[in-house]
């Protein structure tokens, strides 16, 4: 479990520069990922792209969101800002895509040395998925490694249902009893 503070207190900007507020994430269950940067496209990686959208699209109202990484640590140039708008745009992809990253190293962003607390390195590109819900004061934070986005569905589903998020847990859960 890590203290609210410690996520609140990172400092995070999005593809564009911008300052995040990763406060919000308070208020939500959040998967973040390390993605591939816009500039190392294979059918695989655009793929699980395609799943995160669908993730996103299809939670967002029920309190869940996305926050992927690109990285460029795993031997990928990184794409120009107008070249990776212009990707995510084709895509559809409408969640939060940070600004390229380390994710191991000396050089780690804060939100991954956070998140790995100590644990072993990512070892590429999508390869490792955090899932964090805010619970009380605190956060749980789950690690997933060589899961596939759409594997963390369920997951995402127990996490919603059990959140902090008393006024989306029911429309969630009817929801998901309804499905089945």
């Amino acid at each position: 479990m890590l203290d609210k503070a410690c996520l609140t207190n990172i400092q995070a900007r999005d593809l564009t520069g911008k300052q995040l507020d990763l406060e919000n994430v308070a208020e939500r269950v959040a998967l973040v990922i390390n993605v591939s940067n816009a500039g190392n496209q294979t059918p695989q990686n655009i793929t699980w792209y395609n799943e995160l959208a669908r993730l996103s699209e299809e939670y967002r109202a029920d309190g869940f969101t996305v926050i992927a990484c690109p990285c460029s640590q795993f031997g990928a140039s990184k794409a120009s800002v107008a070249e990776a708008l212009r990707f995510y745009k084709r895509l559809g992809v409408e969640f939060t895509v940070m600004e390229d990253s380390n994710v191991n190293g000396e050089d780690a962003h804060d939100l991954y040395r956070m998140l790995k607390a100590g644990g072993p390195d990512i070892r590429g590109n999508f390869q490792t998925a955090f899932l964090v819900a805010a619970r009380g004061g605190h956060y749980v934070v789950q690690r997933f490694d060589a899961l596939p986005p759409r594997a963390l569905r369920s997951r995402v589903e127990a996490l919603l249902v059990g959140a902090d998020l008393p006024s989306l847990q029911t429309s969630l859960k009817t929801r998901i009893e309804d499905s089945y």
